[in-house]
C-alpha cells in the first residue's frame, strides 16, 4: 500500500474518534435539554432489532445482543445528529448559559468527520477494491 493511502486511513481513524466524541457531546446537550423522545427511541429501536435478529440468527442470544447494541447505537447516532442540527440554536443558548460554550461548532466538526470518513471509504474502494484497506494490507 502507498504511504498516502496509509496516512489517509490513519486520519480517518482520528475522524472516527472525533465523530464519537461529538456524538457524546450531542447526547449530553440532548439530556440537558430534557428531550425524552431522543432518549427512549434508540432503546426501542434496539429492542426491535434484537427481536428480529434473535428470530433470524442461528445463535439467538448473540443475535439479540448484537441487535440490541447495534440498533441502539445506530438509532442514537442518527437521532442525536438530527436533533443536534434541528435544535442547535437552542442548545447554543442553553450551553452558553450553563458555561459550557457554543454547541454549533460540535455539529460542524461532526459533519466534517462523517464526510471525511465517507470520502476515505470511497478512495479506499477506488484504490483497493474494498472500503477498508485491511484486505490490501494482507489481513
Amino acid at each position: 500500500m502507498q504511504f498516502w493511502l496509509i496516512a489517509l486511513n490513519v486520519f480517518a481513524v482520528f475522524a472516527l474518534a472525533g465523530a464519537l466524541t461529538c456524538w457524546v457531546l450531542a447526547l449530553i446537550a440532548i439530556h440537558h435539554g430534557k428531550m425524552r423522545s431522543a432518549e427512549w427511541v434508540p432503546i426501542v429501536a434496539g429492542i426491535v432489532l434484537a427481536t428480529r435478529f434473535a428470530m433470524t440468527c442461528d445463535t439467538p442470544v448473540l443475535g439479540a445482543v448484537v441487535g440490541l447494541v447495534g440498533g441502539w447505537f445506530a438509532a442514537s447516532m442518527l437521532i442525536a445528529y438530527v436533533y443536534g442540527w434541528a435544535r442547535s440554536s437552542a442548545f447554543d443558548r442553553s450551553e452558553v448559559h450553563d458555561g459550557s460554550g457554543r454547541f454549533a461548532p460540535v455539529m460542524l466538526v461532526w459533519t466534517g468527520c462523517v464526510l471525511f470518513v465517507g470520502v476515505v471509504a470511497l478512495v479506499n474502494q477506488a484504490a483497493t477494491d474494498t472500503f477498508t484497506p485491511l484486505k490490501a494490507a494482507g489481513f
